[in-house]
């Protein structure tokens, strides 16, 4: 699910709910058998049949809006590891050398 994350606030460049409902949905479905959550069979079974159309109403319908807080902890993870990675990738460009005037290409 933090890839499926990564990805969709990569590509889609906000948080976008249907994307990601969409991503976790056929993710589960390529592996079921990674460890999810018995109950969360009928969510991406809910997500699938509505199109993805209202990615909220499948949970909440299920568990009252109850459900676990596990994707709170996987985004907040998500998040963090996305700042190191551009953090990192700035540092890496800002201490890079310039290159020389011989070197550089035109």
């Amino acid at each position: 699910m933090s890839r499926c994350t990564a990805q969709s606030l990569v590509e889609m460049k906000k948080f976008d709910p249907k994307d990601m409902a969409k991503r976790f949905t056929l993710e589960y479905n390529k592996e079921p058998n990674r460890g999810y959550g018995g109950h969360v069979v009928n969510v991406f079974a809910g997500l699938m049949l509505a199109n993805y159309e209202h990615p909220y109403e499948p949970a909440n319908r299920q568990f009252g809006g109850l459900g676990s807080y596990g994707t709170l902890h996987i985004l907040v993870k998500t998040l963090n590891s996305i700042q190191t990675f551009f953090s990192k990738q700035e540092m890496a460009e800002r201490c890079a050398p310039a290159p020389s005037p011989s070197t550089a290409t035109t």
